[in-house]
């Protein structure tokens, strides 16, 4: 059993447990009417969770409404983009964040605040038959009842969130880890065990959370958003958190492989494994328009200060094969370390690149080529860059059973652009 599922039956137990001895000693009819307030509490906290964060971000400060202030520090002027790209970008993922914590302190609130009214009926009507012992175990069934509510309720909340928190925990930019900013012993975190939880759709956790999560999570982790251009979008939690995580890891991994080096094997073994997890197939509408929009943002950015031209698009990314860049970058590894390789298993690599996946227009050498990669550190070694054009005259000269070419002179082109660049 992992943490995550101890955690879900823990908070599960914990209010079943606590409503049961509150039914226990007051009795049938007040732990029914507190029964029914609780109810009534997680319903206004789920329901009317977007007006009560609306109302929040209306309040107003210093003549403008929070909104408007959290807003206007994420604007940005002088990098030659729409002042509003950073707000548009990060409104989203406020917003919801936003709406998930005021859904926690809303029904942790609207209970505590229950013992009030239940004080006030007290007060006013006089139940004599609570002390019965019938009445205190009937009382106590109900109390189970109403406190185990309130448990699937912050548990819904828990298994959205458990996820989604645990892959920002492990993300790795570059050479920074999450992990270590946010110094957590990993069999401690409140996340941690969860790649059991969303793997295995038979353990108990992931069960609970898929039959909880559209009754409270789904209806408080998303946001419709009317954005700076005046078009009403729908955003998601789980949308927003896939997209960030993908731009982080494809940043990270980008990075890596200008400053890879080939005679380290360890720096070698997690560039391909990063590369390997790099994957933008099968995208939500949601995941492929904010990683769109991420990628334009920031490339607008750069250009306007470099003068570089960048376009890179999911359709890019879900064209490239990036496992198979992995096999080239083992390629040069393995040259770098002095060992023998084929020259047919050189050819094989170039071959896997000018592969059209399914439902693309472009193979994997087109594709990395107009992200504008730099894989020219994979061919310092001349060996390796020897390797690589014998395998491309090769394949140039490949022909079938009928002694036609196989591959086009605009493929075999694209494989020198992406290795020698378009001046070779």
């Amino acid at each position: 059993m992992t943490i995550c599922e101890i955690i879900v039956l823990a908070v599960l137990g914990g209010f079943a447990v606590l409503g049961i001895i509150i039914g226990l000693f007051r009795g049938a009819i007040k732990a029914t009417v507190r029964g029914l307030i609780i109810l009534g509490c997680v319903a206004v906290a789920v329901i009317f969770n977007k007006q009560i964060t609306g109302f929040i971000f209306s309040i107003n400060i210093q003549g403008q409404t929070l909104e408007e202030m959290l807003k206007g520090l994420m604007t940005i002027d002088g990098a030659g983009v729409d002042p509003n790209t950073i707000s548009d970008l990060l409104w989203p993922i406020i917003l919801i964040t936003a709406q998930i914590i005021v859904c926690i302190v809303s029904i942790v609130g609207l209970v505590e605040a229950s013992w009030l009214v239940v004080l006030i009926f007290d007060l006013i009507l006089k139940i004599p038959l609570r002390n019965k012992k019938k009445f205190r175990l009937i009382g106590a069934l109900i109390g189970l009842v109403s406190g185990g509510l309130v448990g699937l309720a912050v548990d819904s909340l828990y298994t959205g969130l458990a996820p989604n928190l645990y892959k920002v925990y492990k993300l790795e930019i570059g050479d920074t880890k999450v992990s270590e900013i946010i110094p957590i012993e990993e069999d401690k975190i409140i996340a941690s065990g969860i790649e059991t939880f969303n793997a295995e759709s038979g353990s108990f956790a992931y069960k609970l959370g898929s039959l909880l999560n559209p009754l409270v999570y789904n209806r408080v982790s998303v946001a419709k958003i009317t954005d700076s251009d005046g078009v009403e979008k729908t955003y998601t939690f789980d949308g927003q958190i896939n997209a960030i995580v993908k731009i982080a890891n494809l940043a990270g991994t980008f990075s890596q492989i200008g400053s890879v080096d080939l005679s380290d094997p360890e720096s070698v073994d997690n560039l391909i494994e990063a590369l390997n997890n790099l994957d933008f197939n099968n995208l939500s509408e949601e995941e492929r328009e904010t990683i769109d929009t991420l990628i334009e943002s920031f490339t607008d950015i750069i250009g306007s200060e470099t003068g570089m031209e960048i376009e890179i698009t999911t359709e890019i990314l879900a064209a490239t094969n990036f496992e198979v860049l992995g096999d080239v970058l083992d390629v040069a590894a393995t040259v770098e370390a002095g060992e023998a390789i084929e020259q047919d298993d050189v050819t094989k690599v170039l071959e896997d690149l000018l592969i059209v996946k399914e439902g693309s227009e472009m193979n994997t050498a087109e594709a990395i080529a107009a992200t504008g990669l730099d894989v020219s550190n994979f061919t310092e070694n001349p060996e390796v860059a020897d390797l690589i054009n014998d395998s491309i005259d090769e394949l140039e000269n490949k022909v079938d059973e009928n002694g036609d070419r196989v591959y086009t002179p605009e493929e075999i082109q694209s494989l020198r652009d992406m290795f020698f660049g378009t001046e070779e």
